[in-house]
């Protein structure tokens, strides 16, 4: 390092005679130039030849050139030691650098769907409230495109309304009756249809169901879906069913059957 400074001083003898002879010969040349037109130039030429001499009084003092070498090597250790983000200025946050979306995502939908749901039921006034009544889907088997328009679009319209200061209701259910889990649920059996009891084959629809109510279920609530899923209803479940006969009688005593 020190030999480069030496090589660059005699470069810069060099030059400041170069630039004496320029000047002596430029100013032999433009004699006849206004006095205000040749200061700037005298003026850089003195500041120039200052700086020069300058630099040759610190080269011949040993002491000095040292230390100025060794303070010029410390610095420059320590800038190569230093890290280069601290070199920047970037804003202090305790928000992750990454996203790790497998750990986050589920955490935020907790609290933008299951959390968000309970919080307005129990903040809101009773003042506004919408209540969507939701056609169930049937529990036969995995959720496809249909589900995820269907759910999806009813959410859009319960969080607006949550916006406008509705405190929204909405419970979801099943359909768990019907011949599409029947044929499901034997076709997982080891036994054909004919040589099964209409108990046996009711038992297998209700197991098969509600092993498709868990697996809906959870995949609703990863998709976001805003509702009391822990409060689901299910039409196989004794109490619907006995509400249901009670709708059907009354229909018959007003002639509606």
């Amino acid at each position: 390092m020190h030999r480069h400074k030496i090589q660059s001083r005699q470069s810069i003898g060099k030059l400041l005679q170069y630039y004496n002879l320029q000047h002596h010969q430029h100013q032999q040349a433009t004699t006849s130039i206004a006095p205000q037109y040749q200061q700037p130039c005298m003026k850089n030429f003195s500041h120039f030849s200052t700086s020069f001499f300058v630099m040759q009084q610190q080269q011949q003092t040993p002491s000095t050139s040292t230390s100025t070498t060794t303070t010029t090597t410390e610095e420059e250790s320590s800038l190569l030691n230093k890290k280069y983000s601290q070199t920047l200025i970037l804003p202090s946050t305790t928000f992750s650098m990454r996203a790790n979306s497998v750990e986050t995502e589920p955490k935020l939908q907790e609290i933008c769907s299951k959390q968000l749901y309970t919080w307005q039921q129990q903040n809101l006034s009773n003042e506004k409230k919408f209540v969507l009544h939701d056609g169930p889907p049937y529990a036969n088997g995995s959720l496809h495109m249909g589900h995820a328009l269907n759910k999806i679009l009813k959410d859009f319209v319960n969080r607006y309304k949550l916006l406008r200061g509705h405190k929204v209701h909405y419970i979801p259910g099943w359909d768990c009756h019907g011949l599409p889990i029947e044929m499901k649920a034997i076709h997982q059996g080891d036994d054909s249809s004919s040589k099964m009891s209409p108990t046996e084959i009711r038992r297998l629809a209700r197991e098969f169901a509600e092993e498709t109510i868990q697996r809906q279920r959870k995949d609703f609530e990863r998709w976001g879906i805003m509702g009391d899923w822990d409060n689901y209803y299910t039409t196989m479940h004794p109490l619907f069913e006995a509400r249901q006969l009670e709708v059907f009688l009354s229909k018959i005593g007003r002639a509606h059957v």
